[in-house]
């Protein structure tokens, strides 16, 4: 687990330094993360219960260089 500053997450994931914030409650889903060296925003909004966390990380390995 990376650090907790000014509500947002600061962890390192894949190699990326990254900045954001995920939450939910029952039926919706958000998942919210800055790319700090590459320039990138991910945001992922969703009327579902989990599973942010896994098209996240599938965007990270394939889609950002």
């Amino acid at each position: 687990m990376g650090e907790y500053g000014y509500g947002f997450e600061i962890i390192e994931q894949h190699g990326y330094n990254t900045v954001g914030h995920s939450g939910g409650a029952p039926g919706v889903n958000a998942l919210f993360r800055m790319l700090i060296d590459q320039g990138y925003s991910v945001i992922i909004l969703s009327n579902a219960d989990g599973g942010m966390r896994n098209l996240y990380e599938e965007i990270l390995t394939r889609y950002i260089p």
